[in-house]
């Protein structure tokens, strides 16, 4: 299952609530979580068993996990990667990305 992260950052802000949601998977679920180039998240080896509890816990903190719920732009967005040698661009990217997404 693989999840948007938006500017690569694992946070919890308002009503999307990414950071909780992967704890609570992870410690109940015991699933591996990769991550992409693209800065994304993907939960791998998940008992089919357990795929509606996953999504329950991500539609309740607000995490959208299915490509409908997802524009186009913001599944291969990235904030400048390069933190070491230009901090203000990734400061900046990481404050206008969303409201230009």
């Amino acid at each position: 299952m693989g999840l948007n992260v938006l500017n690569g950052r694992i946070k919890d802000e308002g009503k999307y609530r990414l950071k909780a949601a992967l704890r609570e998977i992870v410690e109940r679920y015991n699933t591996p979580v990769l991550i992409s180039p693209n800065q994304n998240v993907f939960l791998s080896e998940i008992d089919p068993a357990n795929v509606n509890h996953i999504e329950r816990i991500l539609d309740v903190n607000g995490v959208p996990y299915k490509l409908n719920e997802i524009n186009d732009i913001a599944i291969n967005h990235m904030s400048c990667p390069a933190l070491p040698t230009c901090g203000l661009a990734t400061t900046e990217a990481e404050r206008a990305s969303p409201d230009l997404i």
